[in-house]
């Protein structure tokens, strides 16, 4: 069990080696740009992004998406509906399964999307009044996926998340969207097609797993709170 002065310095730690991994991102530049142009507030990226440039930093191992795209999944607090869409002209406008707008660069070499803290798609079900950024982190369907780094503020958010790259180890983070994640890719719901995604994200990132049947949801992730498929579109590219 990782104490509480071991994660905050596993935390400081993990923060600067985003932050050289960030600033050494050949298209950082012009990801930022277009970032800042089309949000306000809060900025984070979530999930896979984070998960690959650690390991790569920690471990000295390359994990990628199974296409090779540099995918890198914005949330803000607003995203800016006044005006146009602020696009770069090396960067093309696309559409998922979901009809949400994307960035593609055209090189193919990446992929950027953002979204908001009001529209984020599986937060939206739950109707709150004030989602937060914890709130994003906890319903993340792994561990793995269960984190969050604030860009303007380079502060670390997902205590699950960190212990899982520190442990090397996937395992379930929220059942409930774990569920829906099998039932997006149509396939039927039980407990070994939930184990199969979380064994094959494991095989990705070169890390162990465990999966407990009777396990529902972490019960902390906030405060510190490739793709297998498109339900999973913010966390796991």
């Amino acid at each position: 069990m990782l104490e509480e002065l071991d994660l905050e310095e596993l935390r400081k730690d993990y923060q600067e080696r985003l932050k050289e991994g960030w600033d050494n991102e050949p298209r950082k530049e012009e990801i930022m740009d277009m970032a800042l142009e089309n949000t306000q507030g809060g900025l984070w990226i979530l999930g896979g992004y984070l998960t690959r440039k650690l390991i790569k930093s920690l471990y000295d191992r390359t994990t990628q998406r199974s296409d090779g795209i540099v995918d890198v999944d914005f949330i803000s607090e607003e995203l800016v509906s006044h005006k146009e869409i602020y696009i770069l002209n090396n960067w093309k406008i696309k559409l998922n399964r979901y009809e949400d707008i994307y960035f593609a660069s055209d090189d193919g070499e990446y992929k950027i999307e953002f979204n908001s803290l009001r529209n984020f798609r599986p937060l939206v079900s739950k109707r709150l009044p004030t989602p937060r950024i914890e709130d994003v982190v906890s319903i993340a369907p792994l561990n793995v996926q269960a984190i969050a780094w604030d860009l303007i503020r380079n502060r670390l958010i997902g205590n699950e998340g960190i212990k899982a790259i520190k442990n090397q180890k996937v395992e379930v983070n929220n059942r409930e969207s774990l569920e829906r994640v099998v039932i997006d890719l149509n396939r039927f719901l039980s407990d070994d097609n939930m184990k199969e995604l979380v064994c094959q994200k494991a095989e990705n990132l070169g890390f162990s797993y465990s999966f407990d049947s009777d396990k529902r949801n972490n019960s902390e992730n906030g405060g510190g709170s490739d793709s297998m498929n498109s339900a999973l579109l913010m966390y796991s590219h």
